[in-house]
Order: structure tokens, then sequence, then C-alpha cells
């Protein structure tokens, strides 16, 4: 029997960004996304791709600030290097690493925008 739930395919967060050039420089020098598709030009709304099936989506909110922030939590395999190395390129830790309640290990990163990336790996 067909339900909702068997007809999805897949999702991603869109975050909307007061500048796209800005953004996808952050995106994908410093976080190390591939820029996978972009629209218009320049662009408007560009789709980046990181690793097995992670998926991100920009939206460019022209001459204004984005209305809201988003969240988007990335599980990865290996937590403490990805740390590691988004400290060794100076980037702004917004929460440092830890291990929490919920029984993961993670820590978030802000984009210029505010939008808060949180990078995770379970513990057992």
């Amino acid at each position: 029997m067909l339900t909702p739930s068997t007809l999805f395919s897949h999702a991603a967060p869109v975050f909307q960004v007061s500048d796209m050039e800005q953004a996808i420089i952050f995106y994908r020098d410093k976080l190390g996304f591939t820029v996978s598709y972009t629209w218009m030009d320049p662009p408007e709304y560009v789709v980046l791709k990181g690793g097995e099936g992670v998926s991100l989506h920009l939206s460019l909110e022209k001459g204004k600030l984005p209305s809201q922030m988003s969240n988007y939590y990335i599980f990865v395999h290996d937590v403490e290097a990805l740390y590691a190395h988004y400290v060794s390129l100076n980037l702004d830790i917004h929460r440092e690493i830890g291990s929490q309640e919920y029984k993961m290990k993670d820590f978030d990163i802000l984009d210029p925008d505010g939008n808060r990336l949180v990078f995770g790996q379970g513990e057992s």
C-alpha cells in the first residue's frame, strides 16, 4: 500500500543568504562543499553537495537580510578530525566540540548570515 512516506525521495534544507558570492566562498572554500548546480547568472540559487548524501541549497534574498535563520545537523564519520580541520582554517566555531546528553559529540558553525550547521557523530 502506498503511503506518503513510501513516496519520499530525499530532502535538503534551503538556507537564505544575503550575499551569494560570499556564501559560495564560505561553503565551498572553507567547509568543503561542492557546487553542483547554480540558477541564474550571477547565481540566485545554488545546490551544494557534500559526502554521502549531504545536500544544502542556498537562496539569495536580494538586498536584505534573510527573514529567518536555519539549522542543519550533518552526521559525520569522524567529528574530531573535522573539528580539528576547521579549527586549523581559523573558522569561527560557534559552539565548541563536546559530548551531549543525547549521545552525540558535536559542534556548531554559523555561516555569514547566521545559519547554523551542527556537525556530529554518535557516541556509544
